[in-house]
């Protein structure tokens, strides 16, 4: 009995010491936005799947962008826009690299690079198919709020820029530029206008 929980306990330690980007890398990239979503929601969250929308990138990393739209958070009305950068998974850290890439030269397994909280409610919206790619950094079409628009409707134009680096995505700011409000974590007292 001892030997077979000994050897239990040595079995689960293994598991849980195995490389973190060999098990989320060896995916879809649906299947790692489900795993993704699930982590970033609590339990009254909700992805908004008619807004996800998916981008083969034709760069060299030949990134997969996804941008999605998590709502309902503590059973409020507030939203938040995501986007996920996701590169194909080549077998650089699984053991069996064969068979990852089609005759037809698309990639079956994905593993996630990062995400980034890109807007929402009260912060900015984003159009997810306005979007930039250069080397590392991507660049995303925004509407900004302005302190006379109602949560519903900004009205200035803008872009938000992200740099990928290795695990995460981060955004940018122009020299002299003060982060948004909720990206500074920042909350209102007040509504900033009718509903």
């Amino acid at each position: 009995m001892m030997r077979k929980l000994a050897a239990l306990l040595v079995s689960l330690c293994l598991l849980l010491a195995a490389p973190a980007t060999w098990a989320s890398g060896a995916r879809t990239v649906d299947a790692a936005m489900q795993d993704l979503v699930s982590l970033l929601s609590d339990t009254q969250t909700q992805e908004y799947t008619d807004a996800r929308t998916t981008h083969q990138v034709q760069n060299a990393a030949k990134w997969v962008l996804v941008f999605f739209t998590l709502e309902g958070f503590a059973g409020s009305n507030d939203y938040t826009l995501y986007m996920a950068v996701f590169e194909p998974d080549f077998g650089r850290d699984t053991p069996e690299h064969e068979g990852r890439k089609h005759a037809s030269g698309e990639v079956d397994k994905y593993r996630l690079v990062g995400y980034a909280p890109v807007g929402g409610k009260g912060w900015r919206e984003v159009d997810f198919a306005k979007f930039k790619v250069d080397s590392d950094t991507i660049i995303l079409q925004t509407t900004e709020y302005r302190d006379s628009d109602s949560m519903s409707t900004p009205s200035q134009p803008g872009r938000a820029v992200f740099k990928v680096q290795p695990r995460q995505v981060v955004e940018v700011l122009p020299p002299g530029q003060a982060p948004a409000p909720a990206a500074a974590g920042k909350t209102s007292a007040a509504p900033r206008g009718p509903h």
